[in-house]
C-alpha cells in the first residue's frame, strides 16, 4: 500500500497527502471521475490480493473446496480459521460492526435484496411498503416477492421537496406510513435519485415503536438498500437499526466487481427461507446435505448463495477492508463530505441550476444530484463528457444529473468541475 495512505489517520488531512493517495487506482488522469457512485476503480492493495488469490486456484483449482467446504470426508470437520473465505467475511462483520455470524456475502446489492425478499413470506392481507426514490432493482425485488403471496406494495414519500427535506419531514412521513398491516418497510439510506440521506437509527426507532406490540410473526422488518453509504459514510452499518442492511463492496467501499455483503440479525434471519443452496458449509448445513434433510432456522451461512463465483474477488475484500480502516473511516467520511458539500453550495448559488441533493451535510450524502434549466441530463452529461468530466444521469422519471466526488478527487477538480457545470449553464438552450 502507499506509505502515504498509512499517514491519513484522521480528518482533514493536508490536500497533498490526499493527492499522493490518487496512484493506488488506475483511474485515467486525464478526466475528472465524478462518477464513483457507479463502479470503483479498486485500489492497488485489492487488485493485488485479488490477482495473488486468482492465481493460486488457477494453479491448484481444488484449493476451493478446503476453503469453503473443509474436509468433506469427514462430518463436522469445518473450514479452517485460515480460510480466505471466512477472513473475508470476518474483514467485513469488523467493518460493519457485526459477528461474523450475522454476515453473508451476495454478489451485488440487487441480488441481495431479491434474496432477502424472496426469502420472505409476507402472507395475503399484509403489506410491505417502499419509498418513491428506491432504486428499480429494490422496486422490482419487492413485488415479486408480494406476487407469489398475495401481499400488497405501497409506496410512500417520505419529503415533498428533496431539497429541503428535514429530519423531522422524514420521521412524521415514516409514522404515518406504517400501519398494523405493515409487514415490511424497504428504504434506501441515500437515495440515487436525490442524494437525501436518511436518518436511519430515528427511523429504526419509529419502526421499533410500531412493532412494541405486535407479535414475533407480525413485527415489521426494515429492509435497507445501504449501498450508496457503505464505505462513504462513518457508521457502523449493522447499527443503524435495520433488520437488513444490504450493500454491495463495489461503489463507495471499492471492494471488487461482484461482491457485495448482507447483514441480518439474527432473529431476522429466523424469517427468511434461503432461495440458492449454499457453500458456506458448518456441521448443520454438511449433515443436511448428507442426509437431504431440510435446514433448521434460517441463518446467514445458510442464506449465502453458492455456486462458483469469482471467489478471489470475495476474498480481496480483507484487503478492501483493510484499506478503509488504515486510511481512517472518519478520514475517508470527512473527505467525502467535504468535497460534496463544497460541490452542492457551489452548484446552488448557480443561476439556473436546480439542486436536489439537500445543502445541509447532515442530510446529504456523496452523491450531488440536480438539474439545470432547458437542458436534459443526458445533454448535460455529454457536454461535461466533451470537457473530460465523467458524471452520469439517473435512471428515474424526471432524471438527473449525478455527480459524487470521492477519495479519488482533488480540490481542483471540483473547481474545473463547478466552472465546466456553470459555462454548460450559461449558454442558451
Amino acid at each position: 500500500m502507499n506509505a502515504v495512505a498509512q499517514r491519513l489517520p484522521l480528518a482533514g488531512a493536508a490536500e497533498a497527502a490526499w493527492r499522493a493517495l490518487r496512484p493506488e487506482f488506475r483511474l485515467d488522469r486525464s478526466r475528472i471521475h465524478l462518477a464513483n457512485f457507479f463502479l470503483a476503480s479498486p485500489p492497488a492493495v485489492v487488485r493485488t490480493a485479488a490477482d495473488h488469490w486468482r492465481a493460486r486456484l488457477d494453479a491448484d483449482p481444488q484449493l476451493l473446496e478446503t476453503f469453503l467446504l473443509g474436509d468433506l470426508a469427514e462430518l463436522g470437520s469445518g473450514v479452517s480459521a485460515e480460510s480466505p473465505y471466512l477472513q473475508a467475511k470476518a474483514a467485513m462483520a469488523g467493518y460493519l460492526g457485526a459477528p461474523a455470524e450475522e454476515v453473508a456475502f451476495v454478489p451485488s446489492t440487487t441480488s441481495g435484496l431479491a434474496l432477502v425478499y424472496n426469502g420472505l413470506s409476507i402472507p395475503a392481507g399484509a403489506e410491505m411498503v417502499l419509498t418513491h426514490d428506491a432504486h428499480y432493482s429494490h422496486h422490482q425485488a419487492m413485488h415479486r416477492a408480494a406476487e407469489k403471496t398475495g401481499a400488497a406494495v405501497r409506496k410512500c414519500a417520505l419529503y415533498r421537496d428533496p431539497a429541503r427535506a428535514t429530519r423531522e419531514e422524514i420521521l412524521d412521513r415514516v409514522r404515518a406510513a406504517l400501519t398494523p398491516r405493515t409487514r415490511c418497510l424497504g428504504l434506501t439510506w441515500v437515495s440515487s435519485r436525490t442524494g437525501v440521506k436518511l436518518p436511519l437509527p430515528e427511523i429504526a426507532t419509529v419502526v421499533a415503536d410500531a412493532n412494541r406490540d405486535r407479535d414475533e410473526a407480525d413485527r415489521c422488518l426494515l429492509v435497507v438498500d445501504g449501498v450508496q453509504g457503505f464505505g462513504a459514510e462513518d457508521h457502523d452499518a449493522a447499527r443503524l437499526g435495520g433488520d437488513f442492511f444490504i450493500a454491495g463492496a463495489h461503489k463507495w467501499f471499492l471492494g471488487p466487481a461482484g461482491t457485495g455483503v448482507v447483514h441480518g440479525r439474527a432473529r431476522a434471519w429466523r424469517q427468511i427461507s434461503p432461495t440458492i443452496p449454499s457453500f458456506e458449509i458448518d456441521a448443520t448445513l454438511h449433515a443436511c446435505w448428507r442426509g437431504n434433510r431440510p435446514l433448521p432456522a434460517t441463518r446467514a451461512s445458510y442464506f449465502a448463495p453458492g455456486g462458483f463465483t469469482d471467489y478471489a474477488n470475495v476474498f480481496a475484500l480483507t484487503e478492501t477492508a483493510g484499506f478503509h480502516l488504515r486510511i481512517g473511516r472518519s478520514a475517508i467520511a470527512a473527505r467525502i463530505r467535504e468535497l460534496n458539500t463544497r460541490l452542492r453550495q457551489e452548484l446552488a448559488e448557480t443561476p439556473g441550476i436546480r439542486l436536489l441533493t439537500p445543502r445541509n451535510p447532515a442530510m446529504a450524502g456523496g452523491l450531488v444530484c440536480f438539474q439545470i434549466s432547458g437542458r436534459g441530463a443526458g445533454e448535460v452529461v455529454a457536454a461535461l463528457g466533451a470537457h473530460r468530466i465523467r458524471a452520469a444521469t439517473s435512471p428515474y422519471a424526471g432524471a438527473t444529473v449525478r455527480m459524487g466526488a470521492g477519495i479519488v478527487n482533488s480540490h481542483d477538480e471540483i473547481d474545473r468541475a463547478i466552472a465546466t457545470v456553470r459555462l454548460i449553464a450559461a449558454r442558451p438552450a
